[in-house]
């Protein structure tokens, strides 16, 4: 038994050690066991000294290879020596390793310091444009609520239409009774001022005009105003800072009380006039009899607490505090001396209050009265005897003494006696320092709990006596019925040098600055004065000139003199500037205009006339301009703008009352009144001035050659022109030639007698002479003159046999022909001449293509600002300025000039936008339906212009006139669109051809062989085939060739019926087995019997007119990135039981015109593609779908202006936007299921601007007219199942047809902008 189980275990250990010695993996075991017993106790020893995480460590990186222990033994000897800490002194003696260590510890030292301090200015700068910006916005917002200038808020003026000197003054004055004594007032002082007389008070001349008008209210306003400047002189510094020194602060205090007391004083004494008989006064004089009266109708004697010692009856202290109140502290020691000895310590404190000038006591007399109050009188049940203490002696401040002091007048006195300098000075005071005061009644009571809506002048006077100038000014003139006084109480403040301003007339209206003490205020007078004064300045400019001239030491922040900028203003919005800025008479002398009354005093009347001049310039008012510099004898810039106008309408027809007749009165006008004259300019500005003039008549400029003896004097002549002069002649020789050609209609027809002799020639004759004033080539491009000729020429005269020829015999007969490859050159100059180089807007219609890259979605457009042109490359360097919707685009882009269309209203209003606007249309014309991107490879040697031009002119005029039938013109689209694919095609198979030959040499590597030759030899076939195709396009070009082409193309790819069932078979190619398996499908769907006729789709489709019959099996999808699936622009196409699907495509069908009908068919898009359309009907068309299913699209279904679509039991799921219907289209829906959206289930967009973006259901839609909804559901819409958002109203709508992009000039992009390609790439079988 044993030795079985002996036998068994060497069995199981040889087999083992078989399977050890078979493996590949694990090494040999060499130990015995008692060597693997030691190793595993010095592993557990290991294991329980390092703990857990050691050897889960061990175990991963020594599953990975790395030896764990080795690693850190390496990481313990690093070095961190090449860091930036400082280094360790070197103990060592070595000069040396010292001076090295030195200067590596200098070294590191400065990297640090300058490491700190970059961050910290860096951080300072952030945080001080941060602040800055914020300060700014701020500013945006208060401007903005007070009703701030253009200046402010930066409004660009609109251009207007100019109109000189035909505003008329009204004759009704928009000032009242109150306004008119004011600024008649203001005259009169100006007046004063202007002459260099002495200056009466500006406060006693509205003190007399307010007594005239017997407003009492407004009196008392004035007289206040009158008391609280009767303050030392100010210098010329900062208002604010001589306002808080002690001596201005304390006269401020003594006159405000003074006003307080005398205004009590008369109170009292119209008080006891009203009640003679009970006040029984008698005969005696005296302000302490008048107060007794007083006291006696006021019933003090009943108030209980009061003390019993008396005067003539009437309780003492009431009398006491009477004659404080007054200001009258004699009166007040004569009633405490008829007391008797009890009063002998205050009768001594009321002497020297009686002899002190600043009415104070001294500073013994106040502690002593402080600590008797605090002794005695506090606990005293006499409240007329604590107010005299507490008035005297600043004691008990917190005390507000309601019973006595029961008005705000009062309340005022009280605290205006309790002020004292510092409380520090004297110690255990609780008196109140002046800006106390002045914080606790702006600051802490506030408007609030003044009432000062309802008692606006008891505010007013609170702050005004306490010392708060602009505060107190700025709340009156936010009163409608007081703004006016408060206007001329800040202009006399001003005049006195007491209203402390803003630095900048950019301010609010008040505000304050870092250093001022709170709670003082600056009161923006500029601010308030051009508020006010632009309620009348247009019915009455002279009184608003009377105004503006207060503003004249006030600068503006570009340094500007405010008076004469507000003239300036003034003028432009009045129009009334022979009034203001004068004018001249015939013998050239001018008339003075209100100006020129303040002429010397820091109003310069010329200088102000230039200023208005220059600003009618800027908002593009020329005419204005040019008569204003003529008024203030600046002859360059009246000839430098008479320049820039005639070159812009000296080509133009002179009918009366036209511009240019404007103009050239005009020109006449100036010329006479400068001949004789020496002119101040240059004198290449006179002779720009004298030749337009003179291009005017065209005989008379001595520019264009009439014969060709004046032939070389005129091309001399043409070297020495200006750049305004230069750009007018292509029009001017325009202008000749259609003269030129009306004489030669008329000599033609008979009639002779007008003409001179030399006009009676041969039609050969006359050709040449017309000819002859174009081939000018001095000064300006030959082919940029004949290519603008041609276009504008021929737009104008179409038509006509004679100018077709005139042209292209100019054109063939010229000395060097424009070949294909100098286009582009031609444009590029005709780009550089017509347009800008910056600084104008636009909206750029971004490309499909960078949509998809900037993933966005598309239609996009975006408003611009062009800043520089690539002329050479056709394109600009744009600046994004705003966007529609939420979008996020990067700023700066370079957009091709085709994709660019400029807005009517520009910040330059001097830009002739229209001259833009057309040349930018002429270059999308031509890029769009003229040039095609094989021309380029067009023989260079052939002249391009006659041998391409016109031919393709008058093919797009016969299919945009409908000279050919919509059938040709869809073979002819289709044709084309054939040929750019198959050209793009070609030339990307080039560059791969191009690249496999670069790579031996740029690689030792071998290349694929195969490969190389497959590409060869397709890219022959494709070159075979494109040979063929331009022979198809030149013959389709040629008119007589065209319709026969046209009929053999369609024999050829439409086989006739031969009876029996036909099978279309669309396929762009393949392999075998993509061959076969197409062949397999199409066996699997159609009969033995069929005929099989392999083509395009838009060929199958041409020739199955009413579409495809219903078949459960056929799936119609795109095998390659095509742009549509299908095309459609004929009249009817039906679909029934198709899956219809684009992977990559952008469009899967567009119905152009016709009608397209669908029943039980599948649209699908990959849901990848983020731009893809599933159904776009364009104007014109019609869509019928009925129990259809869209899935995975951008957009369903798409309607343009114009469009019809109409769903029935349909269903939409997991699209972006299931229906997007613009203004204009026709929707009708019944029981279809829209679901699941990305965004929106409907999208409304409408051209109303008086709706607002609105999100909800469908019953959005009730009231609507274009979309009309019966029994539809509507879930799971992530955004919403119905959003109807307005379109700006010069916003572009782009369908979804980008013509535009078909051509771009060459070679500016290397990748293609196509929106749309042939759909010769699909693969699909049609029965």
């Amino acid at each position: 038994m044993a030795e079985s189980d002996f036998n068994a275990l060497l069995h199981a250990a040889e087999q083992l050690s078989a399977e050890v010695d078979g493996s590949r993996e694990l090494p040999k075991v060499e130990r015995s066991l008692r060597q693997v017993l030691e190793a595993s106790t010095e592993l557990w020893s290991r294991v329980t000294q390092t703990g857990a995480q050691d050897l889960q460590a061990h175990v991963l990186l020594g599953s990975k290879g790395v030896d764990l222990p080795q690693l850190s033994q390496k990481l313990e000897t690093l070095s961190t020596r090449k860091t930036f800490e400082p280094l360790e002194p070197v103990p060592e003696a070595d000069i040396q390793t010292f001076l090295k260590n030195e200067l590596e510890n200098a070294i590191l030292s400065i990297i640090e310091e300058t490491n700190r301090t970059s961050f910290e200015t860096a951080e300072h700068r952030m945080w001080d444009d941060v602040n800055n910006r914020w300060r700014q916005e701020k500013l945006k917002a208060l401007n903005a609520l007070l009703g701030s200038s253009d200046e402010m808020l930066g409004i660009s003026a609109r251009p207007e239409v100019s109109i000189i000197n035909d505003g008329s003054i009204s004759s009704r004055s928009q000032l009242d009774d109150q306004q008119s004594a004011y600024a008649s007032a203001v005259t009169e002082y100006n007046r004063l001022a202007v002459q260099g007389a002495l200056r009466p008070s500006l406060i006693d001349r509205f003190h007399d005009a307010v007594r005239d008008l017997h407003e009492s209210k407004a009196m008392d306003l004035w007289n206040m105003v009158a008391c609280m400047t009767e303050i030392p002189p100010q210098s010329l510094g900062d208002p604010l800072k001589a306002r808080a020194t002690s001596t201005v602060e304390q006269t401020l205090i003594t006159q405000a009380r003074k006003f307080l007391e005398n205004r009590y004083k008369v109170f009292m004494r119209n008080k006891v006039e009203c009640n003679l008989q009970e006040a029984r006064r008698g005969g005696r004089p005296g302000t302490l009899p008048l107060v007794i009266c007083y006291a006696k109708l006021q019933q003090v004697s009943v108030v209980p607490g009061l003390e019993e010692v008396t005067v003539d009856g009437q309780p003492l202290w009431p009398v006491v505090y009477f004659c404080l109140r007054s200001g009258e502290p004699g009166a007040a020691l004569n009633a405490a001396s008829q007391a008797g000895s009890a009063l002998e310590e205050f009768v001594s404190v009321l002497e020297e209050l009686e002899k002190s000038p600043d009415r104070r006591l001294s500073t013994r007399l106040e502690q002593h009265l402080r600590f008797h109050y605090q002794r005695s009188v506090r606990a005293s049940t006499d409240p007329f005897k604590k107010v005299v203490y507490c008035a005297l002696g600043a004691c008990d401040t917190a005390e507000e003494h309601t019973f006595i002091l029961k008005t705000a007048d009062d309340y005022l006195w009280m605290k205006l006696c309790q002020i004292r300098e510092d409380n520090s000075q004297q110690p255990g005071s609780d008196s109140i320092t002046y800006p106390h005061l002045q914080s606790l009644i702006l600051e802490e009571y506030g408007e609030k709990h003044y009432n000062a809506s309802a008692q606006p002048l008891l505010y007013f006077q609170m702050l005004f006596l306490t010392g708060q100038f602009e505060a107190a000014v700025e709340f009156l003139s936010r009163q409608d019925r007081l703004r006016t006084h408060a206007i001329h109480i800040a202009l006399a403040l001003s005049e006195l040098q007491l209203l402390a301003l803003p630095h900048s007339i950019q301010a609010p209206l008040l505000s304050s600055m870092p250093d001022d003490r709170p709670p003082l205020r600056r009161l923006n007078l500029a601010r308030l004065l051009m508020l006010y004064v632009r309620r009348f300045e247009s019915s009455d400019p002279k009184e608003a000139l009377q105004y503006y001239y207060f503003l004249r030491n006030i600068k503006t922040p570009e340094g500007q003199n405010l008076f004469m900028l507000c003239i300036s203003d003034l003028v432009m919005e009045a129009r009334n500037f022979d009034l203001v800025l004068g004018s001249l008479s015939l013998d050239g002398c001018r008339i003075p205009g209100l100006i020129d009354s303040f002429q010397g005093v820091q109003a310069d009347a010329k200088q102000i006339i230039e200023l208005v001049a220059s600003e009618a310039e800027r908002k593009g008012l020329l005419e204005d301009a040019i008569h204003l510099y003529v008024l203030a004898g600046n002859h360059e810039k009246v000839l430098t703008l008479l320049t820039t106008l005639l070159a812009q309408v000296v080509q133009q027809i002179n009918s009366p009352g036209s511009v240019r007749a404007r103009l050239q009165e005009l020109a006449a006008s100036v010329s006479a009144r400068y001949e004789g004259q020496h002119i101040s300019c240059s004198s290449q500005t006179s002779s720009a001035f004298f030749t337009l003039r003179d291009l005017l008549t065209i005989s008379r400029a001595k520019l264009i050659p009439l014969s060709m003896a004046e032939m070389e004097e005129r091309v001399g002549n043409f070297r020495r022109l200006s750049d305004e002069v230069c750009r007018a002649v292509p029009e001017v020789l325009l202008a000749t030639m259609n003269i030129l050609y009306s004489m030669f209609n008329h000599i033609k027809t008979g009639g002779t007698s007008s003409y001179p002799e030399h006009m009676r020639d041969s039609t050969k004759e006359k050709v040449k002479r017309i000819r002859l004033q174009i081939d000018i080539k001095t000064g300006i491009s030959l082919y940029q003159i004949k290519l603008h000729f041609y276009i504008s020429f021929l737009k104008k005269n179409r038509n006509n046999k004679f100018c077709t020829m005139f042209l292209f015999t100019t054109l063939a007969e010229s000395e060097k022909t424009i070949t294909a490859s100098e286009v582009k050159y031609v444009w590029s100059d005709v780009v550089e001449l017509a347009l800008k180089n910056g600084g104008w807007q636009a909206l750029w219609k971004i490309p499909r293509a960078t949509c998809e890259n900037l993933k966005i979605d598309f239609p996009t457009v975006v408003f611009v600002n062009v800043q520089e042109l690539n002329c050479n490359e056709l394109s600009a360097l744009i600046n994004i300025v705003a966007v529609e919707d939420d979008i996020e685009v990067p700023e700066n882009h370079d957009a091709l000039l085709i994709h660019l269309h400029p807005t009517v209203q520009q910040n330059d209003a001097s830009l002739s936008i229209q001259d833009i606007a057309e040349c930018l249309d002429k270059l999308r014309f031509f890029y769009t339906h003229i040039w095609q991107p094989w021309d380029d490879e067009d023989d260079k040697s052939r002249d391009w212009v006659s041998n391409r031009l016109e031919p393709r002119m008058k093919l797009f005029r016969e299919m945009q006139a409908g000279v050919l039938s919509s059938h040709t013109v869809s073979c002819i689209r289709s044709l084309l669109q054939e040929a750019r694919n198959l050209h793009k095609h070609k030339k990307l198979l080039e560059m791969k051809d191009t690249e496999h030959s670069l790579q031996p040499m740029l690689k030792d590597d071998c290349v694929d062989d195969s490969q190389e030759k497959d590409i060869a030899l397709e890219l022959m076939e494709l070159k075979l085939k494109w040979d063929q195709m331009c022979q198809e396009i030149e013959m389709i070009e040629n008119p007589s060739l065209r319709e026969k082409i046209i009929k053999r193309r369609q024999k050829g790819q439409a086989y006739h019926s031969t009876g029996s069932e036909q099978i279309f078979i669309v396929w762009n190619g393949g392999n075998c087995m993509e061959l076969l398996d197409l062949m397999s499908k199409a066996r699997s769907v159609v009969s033995e019997s069929a005929e099989i006729k392999p083509c395009t789709l838009m060929t199958a489709l041409n020739f199955v007119e009413e579409g495809c019959p219903s078949s459960s099996e056929v799936i119609l999808s795109a095998a390659e990135s095509c742009a549509t699936l299908v095309d459609w622009a004929g009249i009817r196409i039906k679909f029934e039981d198709l899956s219809l699907s684009a992977p990559v495509t952008q469009a899967l069908v567009v119905v152009r015109s016709g009608v397209m009908n669908a029943k039980n068919c599948q649209f699908l898009c990959d849901p990848h593609n983020t731009s893809t359309t599933g159904v776009c009907i364009m104007p014109g068309g019609r869509a019928e779908l009925i129990e259809c299913a869209f899935s995975d699209f951008d957009a369903a279904l798409a309607v343009h202006a114009g469009a019809t679509l109409t769903l029935i039991r349909c269903r939409l799921s997991s699209c972006a936007i299931g229906i997007q219907v613009y203004d204009g289209g026709e929707v009708y829906l019944k029981d279809c299921l829209i679901q699941n959206c990305l965004e929106y289930g409907i999208v409304v967009r409408t051209l109303q601007n008086n709706i607002q973006n609105t999100v909800g259901s469908l019953c959005l839609l009730d009231s609507s007219e274009s979309v009309v909804v019966e029994s539809c559901k509507m879930q799971g819409n992530a955004q919403g199942d119905v959003f109807i958002s307005p379109m700006p109203s010069n916003s572009l709508l782009y369908d979804i047809n980008m013509d535009s992009e078909e051509s771009s000039p060459h070679p500016i992009s290397s990748k293609s902008d196509l929106e749309f390609e042939e759909h010769s790439n699909c693969s699909a079988i049609l029965t």
